[in-house]
């Protein structure tokens, strides 16, 4: 579950056969330093296995955190052996909307160097990974979230998470481990300007509609998160 999830909100390659890649599959770039202590718990150890199995990070108490540190272009995967390119959906050459319209102009001028800005952008998406996966422990285990709440409120703010971007990563992941899944509601919206009725999580912000959910409108503009 949790690397086809990962493998969704990082589009990455599929082998011949369709299946995911997991040289193509990013771990979490960062990963706490008190992920150990809750392996237990048998959901906890699949992330630790898998999509933490090798981050790039490893807290040590000493590392200063924050949107910087965490964008990495080349993040390590979840097999284990190296790293991976992967493109967020906000890269221009995965960009649906780019392309369409790009092939638009192109039929009526020739080729021209367009681009559409995104509310966030390939740098913000280790942030903005490590901020729902944090979300999501807390919501698979009570101790987590009862011990290390503080760590991860503190984590968001060096990350510069306001507190409707907070609401929505944690809508999200409720969402998820209540047996959501956002690859199928993504598919089944199609609609690009975003209507109330295409977004029963009640997500507020453009950030999460984007990450979430792949979803944009035409005239967003760039922003810090």
């Amino acid at each position: 579950m949790a690397v086809g999830l990962q493998s969704y909100l990082w589009p990455c390659k599929d082998d011949s056969d369709g299946k995911i890649d997991l040289y193509y599959v990013p771990c979490v770039p960062f990963c706490p330093n008190w992920i150990e202590a809750y392996t237990d718990n048998i959901y906890i150890k699949a992330l630790q296995s898998t999509i933490f199995i090798n981050s790039n990070i490893q807290d040590d108490g000493k590392t200063i955190i924050n949107r910087t540190a965490l964008a990495i272009s080349d993040t390590n995967n979840v097999k284990g052996s190296g790293y991976c390119t992967c493109e967020s959906p906000f890269s221009r050459s995965t960009d649906a909307i780019f392309n369409e319209y790009a092939q638009f102009t192109s039929s009526l001028f020739g080729t021209i160097n367009n681009e559409i800005k995104h509310t966030i952008n390939d740098e913000d998406m280790g942030s903005l990974d490590t901020m729902f996966w944090m979300f999501m422990m807390a919501a698979l285990d009570e101790r987590i979230y009862n011990d290390q709440l503080e760590y991860i409120t503190d984590l968001a703010e060096m990350l510069e998470f306001n507190e409707p971007m907070v609401r929505d990563w944690c809508k999200a992941a409720v969402y998820v481990v209540g047996g959501g899944h956002l690859q199928n509601l993504a598919k089944s919206y199609g609609d690009e300007e975003m209507n109330p009725e295409n977004n029963p999580l009640g997500l507020t912000t453009p950030e999460g509609l984007e990450f979430f959910l792949h979803m944009w409108k035409k005239d967003t503009q760039t922003s810090n998160c």
